[in-house]
């Protein structure tokens, strides 16, 4: 092969490369921030949540994007539980969805973050994975609400409970579930006496809360 034919060789197969290792390195270098932004937000709230004092309210702007979830799970609590009442029978419908709370988690209050989350809906109730290891953050000072009324009917009949703490879920359409499509939204948390609560419309902690959590004390 002469020698102007293997430079053009050369050439050409740089080339390639480049076309190929460019676009991938800028697709890659967004994929970090993004990640990063989230996780940044992320570990911000839980900062918040960890500086919240008896009886104040604070905000705090939240990333998330694809299918990726924040859970927040009571001290005492072993799971999240979704419950949707539909009232078609005498009885209501019982557990809709449910999230296991992390072995990490265990014996503490604990909010986890997730961004690679799936739903296996072979199982009844449905159950809401992370298929890979979730950030989770333990709180040793205060404990989630363990039970709210999420959503009531035009009779004040309850149609979504949630037990065992919250969670903010994006990228799923699921009835009863906090879903925020959006990658960026205001979550507000709000203290009374060690019990936290968690929410995207003021205020968190109702009457009815604060009631229950005066009689846990």
């Amino acid at each position: 092969m002469k020698k102007a034919d293997i430079m053009l060789s050369i050439l050409f197969w740089t080339l390639v490369g480049l076309i190929i290792f460019v676009p991938t390195s800028i697709f890659a270098s967004k994929l970090f921030k993004l990640s990063s932004k989230e996780q940044n937000s992320y570990f911000k709230f839980a900062e918040i949540i960890s500086s919240l004092k008896d009886g104040e309210q604070l905000s705090s702007p939240v990333y998330m994007s694809g299918k990726s979830f924040i859970a927040g799970f009571a001290k005492g609590s072993s799971k999240f539980e979704n419950h949707q009442f539909r009232y078609s029978g005498v009885a209501p419908t019982d557990v809709a969805f449910e999230l296991n709370k992390p072995e990490k988690c265990a014996n503490s209050a604990c909010m986890c973050f997730c961004n690679g989350m799936e739903l296996d809906q072979k199982k009844k109730p449905i159950l809401i994975l992370c298929n890979k290891e979730p950030i989770c953050t333990n709180f040793n000072s205060i404990d989630f609400l363990p039970e709210k009324m999420v959503r009531k009917d035009e009779s004040g009949k309850t149609r979504v409970l949630y037990k065992g703490g919250f969670i903010f879920i994006t990228g799923f359409q699921i009835e009863g579930l906090n879903q925020n499509q959006a990658r960026a939204f205001t979550a507000y948390v709000e203290r009374h006496k060690n019990v936290v609560d968690v929410c995207t419309e003021r205020p968190c902690i109702t009457a009815e809360s604060r009631q229950m959590i005066d009689s846990m004390q």
